[in-house]
């Protein structure tokens, strides 16, 4: 009789283990789907904030080799130029565009970038801001526009 006793606290103690075993497996799956997805919002803000920037560069460059074609964007004092361009990287529409505000001798840029849907529309799918946005100034000396550096605020 005390046999049959020790053979059921050994098939409810191998269950318990069992139990604990697949918690635990189900936990490391759970943890491994959460830091996936993280990763890949990750990368995709990275790529949005990456295509703000080089469209920032590009125009600071452009402003940079004609200083005329600059002046003639802008050439009042609060007028502002929003120009738009559609990318597709890796498979996800990102469009740009960039502003800019003059303030005396300098420019006040902003670049945003957003992912899109086929429509052209915002996606707004998951809890992640789907769009970023870069600031830069660029100042007129004698010789031209010159990069003054990144803004963190826009007065």
């Amino acid at each position: 009789m005390r046999r049959n006793g020790e053979r059921g606290f050994a098939s409810a103690w191998a269950l318990c283990l069992l139990f604990f075993v697949l918690l635990m497996g189900m936990s490391l799956a759970a943890i491994c789907y959460g830091v996936q997805s993280t990763t890949l919002e990750y990368e995709r803000e990275t790529r949005l904030e990456l295509m703000a920037e080089s469209r920032l560069e590009a125009f600071a460059a452009a402003m940079e080799r004609d200083t005329a074609g600059g002046d003639a964007i802008v050439g009042k004092e609060q007028q502002e130029r929003t120009d738009q361009r559609k990318i597709v990287a890796a498979a996800i529409p990102i469009e740009t565009r960039i502003a800019v505000r003059r303030q005396g001798p300098r420019l006040y840029c902003v670049a945003v970038a957003r992912e899109t849907d086929a429509a052209g529309k915002e996606r707004k799918d998951d809890k992640w801001k789907r769009r970023k946005a870069v600031r830069g100034i660029l100042e007129r000396k004698e010789t031209g526009y010159v990069w003054v550096g990144k803004a963190f605020s826009l007065r």
